[in-house]
């Protein structure tokens, strides 16, 4: 097997969606029966091109995609038979995640609760939902919650939306409580990495809060935290018409363009290539820390890594089958991820981009070299994901092409000025106010093309009530015909190969 993670990860998620259409429900559809033939069918090819040996390996591991599946539903969890409507927990907060109205949302492992039979220590997560804006959590506070409320539960079967969203990302609980009932146990001693991480995130919001304009820095924050909650509703709508919203999602764009300036910055410094390699994975782990490491900066940063090791090990780096490799063992921790938006947009969107660039930019090679890489990668990421924004979304942008053309160029400017604005704001050399007038300029810009090319009449069309079949049936298509031109341009490169042996034989002759 020449990439053996491709096998390996599809015949996992053919056993997590079996289980997921067919044995996770008592009602048997036709759309359930015809994604279940359609599985079977991907079942009878990895059986034909395989020998026995490495079948019995690809039937293990779709075994095992449903027994994980299962095993993640019937997660055994302490709280899931707790059946009282409020609890008293102790836990430490790992996460902000928005303040709204007369209320804050935190993350928070729960490491232990009180019961009538004494404490009990467990290891689970929560979402706590704090009816204060006055004295706020903060990430890496250890707490004591008297009678917090248990508004939800994630630990039953059939999760839909949101629900399955949090269950996806671990939480098992939605936990309510008032500030008079929220107590901070403070440790002195305790050199904690979270409020670092924290304070530096919180002085980057409150200084382009008050340096740049509402919208702007909304945006400027949503494009560096990948936090959508600094926006308003209007303004999401405006970057999903225009097929532009995966700029303010942290993405593999947001790491590739950091990873470009990084090294650009770090050869400034003459540093060796080796140490650029080092220091770039330790800034990008920082910043995954910072905010709160979800799927796609994962899957970016571990392909980098892999890159990075293949480089100090000199091997050769093979990106479909380090991508299949981060799925397959994501999948494995945890085969919910299947069902999250951000990882079937990421690895489908990378996936798209690394099996079709080489063939779509063959058709562009009159275009200048910086304008044919932009298009490629725009046209090749946008067949992965249209099914996937279709369904999730219910719409479809007809002018994405266009407003990432004149997008995507100036993010890596605008990172690069963010970053040195951010810097000389510790430094007394008043420099932040200039550049943070162009940064201003900037994203009054992004902002304007996304909106004026939103209002379009056919800036998107609607897609309403659209099921798993037609998706299935797509990326079937896509992936024949990828198999086809692949296979083509094999024999036609084994073809140049014997004509220029050939060639060879007939010069050996004649001398």
């Amino acid at each position: 097997m020449s990439r053996p993670f491709v096998s390996l990860c599809i015949s996992l998620i053919i056993g997590i969606l079996l289980y997921n259409y067919i044995y996770d429900s008592y009602i048997f559809t036709f759309t359930k029966g015809s994604v279940f033939i359609i599985l079977f069918g991907c079942l009878l090819l990895i059986m034909l091109f395989s020998n026995k040996y490495n079948l019995f390996i690809y039937l293990i591991f779709i075994l095992l995609g449903g027994f994980l599946y299962h095993s993640a539903i019937a997660y055994p969890t302490i709280l899931k038979n707790y059946t009282a409507e409020s609890i008293d927990v102790e836990g430490r907060v790992i996460g902000m995640i928005k303040t709204e109205g007369n209320y804050r949302e935190y993350d928070i492992k729960i490491t232990g609760f009180n019961t009538n039979a004494g404490d009990i220590t467990v290891k689970e997560k929560a979402r706590l939902k704090y009816l204060s804006i006055e004295n706020p959590l903060q990430p890496g506070d250890t707490i004591k919650i008297k009678n917090a409320i248990i508004k939800e539960r994630f630990t039953e079967e059939g999760l839909q939306g949101y629900k399955r969203y949090l269950r996806s990302r671990g939480y098992n609980l939605m936990l309510e409580a008032t500030s008079g009932k929220v107590t901070k146990i403070k440790n002195p001693h305790n050199i904690n990495i979270m409020h670092a991480s924290y304070s530096t995130r919180k002085y980057i919001e409150d200084f382009f809060d008050a340096s740049l304009g509402d919208i702007e820095s909304g945006l400027l924050k949503s494009i560096m935290f990948g936090n959508q909650g600094y926006m308003s509703r209007e303004m999401l709508a405006v970057f999903s018409a225009s097929g532009t919203a995966h700029i303010v999602a942290v993405s593999g764009l947001h790491v590739g363009i950091m990873v470009l300036l990084i090294h650009a910055i770090l050869r400034f410094f003459q540093l060796g290539k080796e140490k650029i390699l080092i220091s770039t994975m330790i800034i990008l782990w920082l910043y995954g820390y910072m905010v709160g490491f979800p799927v796609s900066i994962i899957r970016a940063s571990a392909m980098y890594y892999f890159y990075v090791f293949a480089y100090f090990a000199h091997r050769k780096y093979d990106g479909i089958n380090v991508l299949m490799m981060i799925a397959f063992f994501l999948l494995l921790s945890n085969p919910f991820h299947l069902f999250s938006v951000s990882f079937q947009l990421s690895f489908a969107a990378t996936l798209s981009i690394l099996m079709f660039y080489p063939i779509i930019k063959e058709g562009f090679d009159i275009l200048p070299k910086a304008l044919k890489g932009l298009l490629t990668v725009t046209i090749a990421a946008q067949i992965g994901t249209i099914p996937i924004i279709a369904y999730h979304f219910q719409q479809i942008s007809l002018i994405s092409f266009v407003a990432n053309l004149f997008i995507v160029p100036v993010l890596a400017p605008l990172l690069a000025m963010a970053f040195l604005s951010i810097f000389s704001s510790l430094l007394p050399l008043g420099m932040d106010s200039v550049i943070n007038y162009l940064v201003n300029n900037t994203l009054s810009y992004i902002y304007w093309i996304a909106a004026t090319l939103s209002e379009l009449p056919f800036a998107s069309v609607k897609v309403e009530n659209i099921n798993i079949l037609p998706i299935t049936i797509y990326y079937g298509i896509l992936t024949i015909v990828y198999l086809i031109i692949w296979s083509y341009k094999q024999q036609k490169r084994k073809g140049m190969n014997t004509y220029e042996l050939q060639g060879s034989n007939e010069k050996v002759k004649g001398q």
